[in-house]
């Protein structure tokens, strides 16, 4: 879809994003207010190319397979685990309230469970993961892969890295 990053060339069909490479990290030039348009009004379409943006230099270490409705943070914690909080927060992909004709289909403020996400890691493998909340084992798969069967609210997944 002409997303491609190249280093020091502007995208194709996009000739107002460029990409700099400086030593091991990079510059992106975007030709207008990218967050402050995107506050002002948030698409999925900003989000994605944000996202398209930092993604495409580095792939981050820990990545969220589920919908733009989950916000996750992950830290390192001091005994070495990685801590995964996802937080199932429907209002961060639409203005609230609720847009005329946004085709959101809950009313504001009510928090919908979602099922089957995945936490993805990449260049670590898990042992082991549980919940922080509940203490409950998490299925790996591959040593790449969380699974999250279902969030409620908010959960913190910790997973034990191999050594």
């Amino acid at each position: 879809d002409g997303c491609e990053l190249e280093a020091g060339r502007p995208f194709r069909r996009r000739p107002g994003l460029l990409v700099r490479r400086l030593g091991d990290g990079a510059a992106i030039y975007v030709g207008v207010n990218l967050f402050g348009e995107y506050l002002r009004a948030p698409t999925v379409q900003k989000l994605r190319l944000v996202h398209g943006l930092l993604t495409g230099l580095r792939t981050p270490a820990v990545t969220l397979e589920g919908p733009m409705c989950v916000t996750m943070n992950a830290h390192t914690q001091p005994d070495g685990r990685l801590a995964v909080h996802l937080h199932n927060t429907p209002g961060s992909v639409y203005h609230y309230p609720q847009p005329p004709g946004g085709g959101y289909l809950h009313c504001p403020g009510e928090v919908v469970p979602v099922r089957g996400l995945r936490v993805i890691l990449s260049g670590l493998r898990a042992a082991s993961a549980r919940s922080g909340v509940t203490g409950s084992e998490l299925a790996v798969e591959e040593g790449a892969r969380v699974v999250v069967d279902e969030l409620q609210l908010q959960e913190v997944v910790l997973i034990e890295l191999e050594r």
